[in-house]
């Protein structure tokens, strides 16, 4: 499996080989040699910074002067620059499928009672970051109280696997994402809680 550095790499790759005016002043080995050795923010700051995105054009100028869009999606279709960077949430069957928005900077492992069982690492984030398909139906639930919130856990009907939680009555703005259906490089990098505590 594909490490989120070299999905990266891949697309950028996937860009210049699509466009041949586009040519990199970089070799596959520098980039891979810088990338050896830097986090994942790192990473996705420093592909951002030399393709010219956050404020530059995001374009390339074509054979015929047209405009060509710097990223392509793996099928050769033009696609936004920021869903390229969207990370995939997945449990083991990929019945269920979502993203967010950006890596997680702290994981907690919860032990009241339901998540002490469920075994998760969870990641939390405003609504507006977490992105669920429309036609997303293949999750049972389970509705219990964690820390005083009643919240809905959501698992997958065929793995099993518990992807995320969302609070039923609102009175809890945050989603709990449970970061192990992450990319497991994303998760090493982020701080470990213990309770919503430093860990030791």
């Amino acid at each position: 499996m594909a490490s989120y550095k070299e999905l990266l790499v891949q697309r950028m790759l996937l860009d210049f080989s699509s466009n041949s005016q586009a040519t990199p002043e970089w070799s596959i080995k520098e980039i891979s040699a810088y990338l050896k050795h830097t986090s994942i923010t790192q990473t996705r700051a420093y592909i951002a910074r030399i393709f010219g995105v956050d404020g530059t054009s995001s374009y390339l100028g074509g054979q015929n002067g047209e405009k060509i869009k710097r990223w392509l999606s793996d099928v050769g279709i033009a696609a936004p620059f920021e869903e390229l960077f969207l990370i995939d949430v997945s449990c083991h069957c990929g019945a269920v499928c979502f993203t967010v928005d950006v890596a997680p900077v702290e994981v907690n492992a919860c032990e009241c009672s339901i998540c002490w069982r469920y075994g998760a690492l969870w990641a939390y984030y405003d609504e507006p970051s977490v992105t669920f398909p429309a036609d997303i139906d293949s999750t049972d639930t389970y509705t219990d109280m964690c820390n005083e919130h009643r919240l809905e856990f959501h698992r997958c009907s065929f793995c099993g696997c518990v992807t995320h939680w969302r609070a039923v009555d609102g009175s809890q703005p945050r989603i709990g994402v449970n970061a192990l259906m992450m990319p497991p490089d994303l998760i090493a990098e982020a701080r470990f809680l213990r309770n919503g505590q430093p860990a030791e």
